[in-house]
C-alpha cells in the first residue's frame, strides 16, 4: 500500500493512496518508529509500536462478478452446463430466487 504523509504544525496526516481495502472488512495497524518524528527543538517522538494503534474498516463494497461460465454470448452451450459465476468476494445466499429466462 502506498501512503502520502504530511505534517502541518501539530497534525500528522496519513493518506493511503486509493483508500483502504474494505473487502471482507479488515483490521489495520499503524506503526510509527521511534525517532521518525521530532518537535521543533529536536525532542524525539517515542513512536507507536505495531499493534498498539489499530482500527477496523467495514466492508461496504458491493459484490461483483469477475468471471463466469459460459461466457456472454457463447453459443452451442451444452444443455447440462452449470452456470458458474466467480465473485470478487465471499458471498452467502440472500433473498429472492435466481432463475434463467429464455
Amino acid at each position: 500500500m502506498s501512503l502520502q504523509v504530511s505534517i502541518s504544525g501539530n497534525v500528522l496526516t496519513i493518506s493511503p493512496t486509493g483508500g483502504l481495502d474494505d473487502i471482507h472488512g479488515k483490521t489495520y495497524s499503524v506503526e510509527i518508529p521511534s525517532g521518525s518524528l521530532v518537535d521543533t527543538v529536536g525532542n524525539v517522538f517515542g513512536g507507536v509500536p505495531l499493534g498498539e494503534y489499530s482500527f477496523d474498516v467495514i466492508d461496504t463494497t458491493t459484490p461483483r462478478i469477475i468471471d463466469h461460465t459460459p461466457g456472454i454470448g457463447q453459443t452451442n452451450v451444452d444443455e447440462n452446463t452449470q452456470l458458474v459465476w466467480v465473485l470478487a468476494e465471499r458471498v452467502r445466499k440472500g433473498f429472492g430466487n435466481t432463475t434463467p429466462e429464455q
